[in-house]
């Protein structure tokens, strides 16, 4: 065998491994449904308090949340449960680091009105799928 062709069967297994490398890294941690991502919420919506938090039952579908207005007091410990009803939607509220796809809870510790959003690309009409959170003194 010369040494052209002892390098091309080199290169081909070189490419082979970087391939299976690449799949596997990309099949990693990656959720396949909304069960996944039970209890995927960021560390800031974790609290240490024994406080029972409010619940706020929200509804996600193709590209509307309802109620797409919230209202709650500064201080209070709240629960937002999302419902998706076709698809992995969620929550997102950038503003006070608040992430999760079944549900977020966080204390609304700043007064102000807040953006959500869905943190899933859920189609063409993504981007408009937003609501509004009003934290009230």
């Amino acid at each position: 065998m010369n040494s052209s062709a002892t390098g091309l069967g080199a290169v081909i297994l070189v490419l082979i491994i970087f391939l299976g490398v690449v799949i596997w890294v990309m099949n990693q941690g990656v959720p396949q449904s909304s069960e996944d991502y039970k209890g995927l919420v960021s560390s800031k919506t974790q609290s240490s308090t024994s406080v029972e938090p409010r619940i706020i039952n929200v509804k996600a579908e193709r590209f509307t949340y309802a109620p797409s207005l919230i209202k709650v007091k500064k201080g209070e410990k709240v629960r937002l449960v999302v419902e998706n009803v076709d698809t992995a939607h969620g929550i997102m509220i950038s503003e006070l680091s608040v992430s999760g796809i079944d549900s977020v809870e966080f204390i609304a510790d700043k007064a102000g009105t807040y953006e959500f959003r869905c943190p899933t690309m859920c189609g063409s009409g993504h981007r408009e799928m937003k609501g509004k959170l009003i934290v009230e003194e």
